[in-house]
């Protein structure tokens, strides 16, 4: 059989169609299978949930998680005294540090005991001030209707004793008078004689007999009795600091003697 040199080319043509609309279609399907993989790409992608965190120091409520410090959003008839209020923020404080890596926390009056101050000691604990700072600005900065502020200190260089910003007199209507202001300085006997009431309170609140007398080199001992109330001395010395160790304008230091046999 002869076929004419139209009849080739008209083959060739149409096959080329063929070759060429085969190739179109590959194409296209292809395209719609990448269409489809890329659609399903960013629908998986659309699934993967991002964790967010669950808290943060704008929204975080430290004392809410605190069994202890519920007492903070007690109403009260009366409003308590600072020495009370201390009490009561101290099982607070101990359970938020627990649940910052036992950072030190502790509190006490300032402003002539009309305010009060919580000390986080150490640099590395400021996220732990943040938090405190964050839980008192949920409460108008007010801590049983004292305004309260978060601090935070530095640590000693030694071994620091966590009463290291302690106030034993805060609180105490008796030592009140230990930062009064007085024309002429008194008598080292009535320096002695105004002290006494305030450190039988003392006494009672450190659950610790402490007393005043006269040092040899002519200032003023505050004297803790007993051997087994060392742990009371940081507390007392760092009182004294806060009065650039002078008691109505005498040198005061804290010692501990032994008791006496009995």
């Amino acid at each position: 059989m002869k076929f004419s040199a139209k009849a080739i080319t008209a083959v060739t043509f149409i096959a080329a169609m063929g070759v060429s609309a085969a190739a179109a279609t590959m194409e296209e399907q292809s395209a719609e299978q990448f269409k489809s993989f890329n659609s399903m790409s960013v629908t998986e992608s659309a699934k993967i949930v991002t964790p967010t965190p669950s808290y943060n120091t704008l929204t975080r409520d430290i004392f809410r998680e605190v069994d202890a410090c519920s007492i903070l959003n007690a109403q009260f008839i009366m409003q308590p005294t600072i020495k009370d209020a201390l009490s009561m923020l101290k099982p607070c404080l101990d359970g938020v540090s627990k649940m910052n890596g036992n950072a030190q926390i502790t509190a006490s009056a300032v402003n002539n005991g009309k305010a009060i101050e919580i000390v986080v000691l150490g640099e590395k604990n400021e996220a732990a001030k943040e938090l405190v700072r964050g839980a008192l600005a949920k409460r108008n900065n007010q801590v049983f209707g004292y305004p309260a502020t978060a601090v935070v200190h530095a640590a000693e260089p030694h071994a620091a004793s966590r009463f290291v910003y302690a106030d034993a007199f805060a609180g105490i209507q008796a030592c009140i008078v230990v930062d009064a202001k007085f024309i002429m300085q008194p008598t080292m006997k009535d320096a002695l004689g105004m002290l006494k009431p305030c450190l039988d309170e003392v006494s009672k609140s450190l659950n610790a007999p402490v007393f005043a007398e006269q040092a040899p080199n002519g200032g003023i001992e505050i004297v803790v009795l007993g051997s087994k109330n060392e742990a009371v001395i940081p507390v007392l010395n760092s009182t004294l600091i806060k009065r650039n160790n002078q008691l109505f304008g005498y040198p005061a230091a804290a010692v501990i003697h032994a008791a006496v046999p009995h």
